[in-house]
């Protein structure tokens, strides 16, 4: 039975090269969790002083960040996991946005994961906090 309120929900995994949008085809009332978008993060290059690059980087760091804030406000609960502080990062951003107010965000560390592994750890997290 297909509900209406039914919450999308989705992934995110988030690295300094790279965000992937992992959810769950919307349309589909069975849907597997797959990957729906990747957006990469520009790179910046190390031209001039070493301020001028920090500043270029937070730039870029916050362009990359809105688009990717963009992609995701459509899902209700989100699992933010990667490397680094990547997600951390993220995650203060958003809480600046005010879309994300109302939503449900979980924030874990993770390794390098292959997509499969990626895939599964989305699908692991909402099966256990439904």
């Amino acid at each position: 039975m297909h509900t209406h309120n039914q919450k999308h929900l989705a992934g995110l995994w988030i690295d300094g090269k790279h965000a992937i949008i992992i959810s769950k085809n919307s349309e589909l009332e069975n849907s597997e969790f797959n990957i729906q978008e990747t957006i990469k993060a520009p790179e910046t290059t190390s031209a001039g002083s070493e301020h001028s690059f920090q500043n270029s980087q937070n730039s870029d760091l916050k362009h990359f960040f809105k688009e990717v804030a963009h992609k995701i406000a459509v899902y209700d609960e989100l699992l933010i996991f990667g490397t680094g502080k990547s997600q951390e990062q993220l995650l203060n951003y958003l809480h600046e946005d005010a879309h994300f107010k109302s939503k449900k965000l979980a924030i874990e560390n993770a390794d390098h994961l292959t997509e499969p592994q990626m895939l599964a750890k989305v699908r692991n997290h909402y099966k256990n906090h439904q």
